[in-house]
This record gives C-alpha cells, sequence and structure tokens, in this order.
C-alpha cells in the first residue's frame, strides 16, 4: 500500500530517505528548515567566491554507488569524484603544517618528516596496523559494511558478541593516532584518551 509520506529534514540521510521513497512509488514531501538542501554537502558563497561545506574526504564510495543503483541510477553519472593530494591537511597554532598524502603507504613517512623524533615508530605502527588488518580482512569487512549501512539490526547479543571478539585495534581505529602520540612524545600531538 502506496503512502503519503513527509521527511522531515533535506541533511544527506533526509535526502535518501526520501528518494528511497520516492523511487519505491510514494508521495513525498521533504520539509527543510534551512534555504538549501544537502545538510553537511552544502555550499556557501562569499564575496564571489564559492565554498564547499561539506566533507573533504570521502573515504567509502561505495556507499553512494550503491544507494544510485538501488534507485536505478549511477553514481557517476551525477557526482565526478577528485583525488586530491595533500588528502587532508592539519595546522597548529605554533604554524606548523602537516600534509598527509593520499597514499596511505606515504603517511607514516609524513608524519617522520614533520616530527622527526617519531623516526620509526609511524612505521612500525602502520606495518603492525597492515598485518592486524589482513589477518582480520575478512571480519573487518563484514563488521564495516554491516555497521555502516544500517544492516546490523539483529540481536544485540550478536553485536555484542561480534564487538567482544574483535580485536581492539578494529574496534577503534583511532588507538592508531592515539599509539602515535604514546610513543612519538612530540609536542604537537595533544595526549588522547583512548575510549
Amino acid at each position: 500500500m502506496l503512502s503519503h509520506i513527509v521527511v522531515i529534514g533535506g541533511g544527506i540521510g533526509g535526502l535518501v530517505a526520501a528518494t528511497r521513497l520516492a523511487h519505491a512509488g510514494h508521495s513525498v514531501d521533504l520539509f527543510e528548515q534551512g534555504t538549501q538542501t544537502g545538510g553537511k554537502m552544502g555550499r556557501v558563497v562569499v564575496d564571489g567566491c564559492t565554498f564547499d561545506t561539506g566533507p573533504t574526504l570521502i573515504t567509502m564510495p561505495f556507499v553512494f554507488e550503491r544507494f544510485f543503483a538501488s534507485v536505478g541510477e549511477r553514481f557517476s553519472d551525477h557526482v565526478t569524484l577528485q583525488r586530491v593530494d595533500p588528502a587532508c591537511q592539519y595546522r597548529w597554532e605554533d604554524g606548523s603544517i602537516l600534509d598527509l598524502p593520499f597514499d596511505a603507504e606515504a603517511v607514516p613517512d609524513a608524519i617522520e618528516r614533520f616530527s622527526p623524533q617519531t623516526r620509526g615508530s609511524c612505521q612500525k605502527i602502520s606495518q603492525q596496523r597492515a598485518r592486524d588488518l589482513r589477518t582480520h580482512e575478512g571480519r573487518f569487512h563484514l563488521l564495516a559494511v554491516r555497521w555502516i549501512q544500517g544492516i546490523l539490526q539483529t540481536e544485540e547479543s550478536f553485536v555484542a558478541a561480534q564487538a567482544e571478539s574483535t580485536p581492539i585495534h578494529i574496534k577503534a581505529p583511532r588507538c592508531t593516532h592515539v599509539d602515535v602520540q604514546r610513543q612519538a612524545h612530540h609536542p604537537t600531538f595533544r595526549p588522547v584518551r583512548n575510549v
């Protein structure tokens, strides 16, 4: 039975929901309080210059590709992604700048150039993470995809069991940053609590 559905909020989630519902044949009204839809994927024009207000890095384009495919479209027909290098840049109050390259294998070298005190530490951590991810790749992919796509709507006990049996470095990838900070002892790497 098709319905008339109201979607509140024109951010990415609202747009996806409205699109999927409309594709399924429902009548959909989308309401957004802002001046434009898109949420964090917006744009602002200041003094004739256009700025994207959204993400600077899309790490999982397959999520977008699958969404477009689910409504009979091709992502590449509507969006062009452009690889940029460096992938991101970090700036500190003292004027220090750390450029992280797009190539993940080059990241430890970039960190070590920025902070010679970390020499060896980043490479060691990176190699260990690569070994760990290769060892647990299938399990990590299964958990990540299910979580990201919202498929894990099964029993909470299943999720808890998977979380309990998942190594800490896969449960919390930010541990890499914690490990670097602990081993680097560099003033720009602030202490981070691992929760």
